[in-house]
């Protein structure tokens, strides 16, 4: 039996108008329609045939329905030969319910609401997460990408498949003819580098060159290589400069790649996510902190404008948060699990501590290098600081100093 209407234009019953809904139409004049709303079934000339996604172009966005639609249609309109196995993922920080429209409905983007930690850098983590391509481009949700800069991004990791690197790309300006390739360290404001041109971004043709750093607006990467954004890291600001270190501690280089133009666009008015000085200088603490490099310029850059009192009490904040996650300094000596075993000892003593790492890395515990003990220690740390021991938060906080 044929099932009825129930939508407002055709409320009728079974009669219906010339000017039925389209979806009607379809369902009482197409059989392969009615067969496939009724039971799942599709002819055979008619299944569906993707090509396997290998790629993702992932955006975050918070309360930015405009940008995420202009970015989706760009993406379909302007590079759809290049869209081939491309899955678009846009992950909301706010709970948009017009972004969760349009990307269902007309995007052809999987969703996902993740509000559970407000931040652009958890909401990136969340986007590598999530992502099922084998490389993914992290993108801002209100950036437009130049002609070819996708298939770049495409043939440089098939060609480097075991890559760690970061590619970024040239960030074009409002007259469409001005490029910056990455930023220059120096710290101005509250931004530890400032933008600056590199003459070869100028040549789409050009390969690939190693920079210092960029902005975080256009990211890409194997997924298997993100090294990820620090996971105690809050609300805007603090990315730039971490993350492109934190890339070449793990092994790869951050690279321009000429061809990868990207066009962002920039508020002039109040931004809708929450923009406070001190979540900035909290990330940039924690991250300066996690990559073993000195925060006395960033206090230095921040003194003005945030009060002593406040600065003091992130900066042991950041102390306690970074003791769980050790990254040892670039071309640092090597060092052995007994450091590790020292690092525990200085919390909970020296007895405590050998217990502790008898069961948590078993008997006889053959780690070659630090790393590997210290995540295992610090794993179990963290679980403790993050149970609310406040006294052992407030140890570790005096041990940094």
């Amino acid at each position: 039996m044929a099932r009825r209407c129930t939508c407002d234009q055709c409320r009728i019953g079974d009669q219906f108008t010339p000017d039925q809904c389209r979806e009607c139409w379809l369902y009482h004049n197409n059989e392969n329609v009615r067969n496939w709303l009724d039971h799942g079934i599709l002819p055979d000339n008619a299944q569906p045939t993707s090509a396997p996604t290998q790629f993702t172009i992932g955006m975050p966005t918070y309360d930015d329905y405009a940008g995420v639609a202009f970015t989706l249609t760009s993406l379909r309109l302007h590079h759809a030969a290049d869209m081939e196995g491309v899955e678009l993922l846009v992950v909301d920080n706010f709970g948009c319910e017009r972004t969760k429209k349009f990307c269902e409905n007309w995007g052809s983007a999987r969703y996902i609401l993740a509000k559970d930690c407000v931040g652009s850098a958890p909401t990136k983590n969340r986007v590598f997460s999530e992502a099922n391509g084998n490389v993914v481009l992290c993108v801002d949700g209100h950036v437009l990408l130049a002609p070819g800069a996708i298939r770049a991004v495409k043939e440089y990791f098939a060609a480097n498949p075991d890559s760690k690197d970061m590619l970024a790309g040239p960030m074009i300006y409002d007259d469409a003819r001005t490029k910056h390739t990455h930023f220059q360290p120096g710290w101005v404001g509250f931004s530890p580098g400032t933008w600056a041109a590199d003459e070869r971004g100028n040549d789409p043709a050009n390969p690939p060159f190693e920079i210092p750093m960029h902005g975080c607006g256009f990211m890409a990467m194997r997924k298997t290589a993100w090294p990820g954004f620090h996971p105690a890291m809050r609300g805007f600001g603090g990315e730039e400069g971490y993350i492109h270190e934190r890339v070449r501690q793990c092994g790869g280089k951050v690279l321009c790649h000429p061809a990868c133009g990207w066009w962002h666009f920039f508020r002039n008015t109040t931004t809708p996510y929450p923009n406070r000085l001190e979540d900035q200088l909290r990330n940039y603490l924690i991250g300066w902190m996690h990559i073993g490099l000195s925060t006395a310029e960033v206090v230095q850059q921040f003194s003005a404008h945030v009060p002593e009192s406040t600065i003091a009490k992130l900066v042991d904040e950041a102390k306690a948060i970074t003791l769980t996650h050790q990254v040892a300094p670039k071309d640092a000596p090597t060092l052995r699990c007994g450091d590790a075993v020292a690092v525990v000892a200085k919390l909970v003593g020296a007895d405590r501590a050998a217990k502790l790492w008898e069961k948590w890395t078993g008997t006889g515990c053959g780690c070659a290098d630090r790393q590997e003990a210290m995540n295992t220690a610090c794993a179990k740390l963290e679980k403790m600081l993050r149970s609310g021991l406040d006294k052992l938060a407030l140890r570790v906080a005096r041990w940094r100093r």
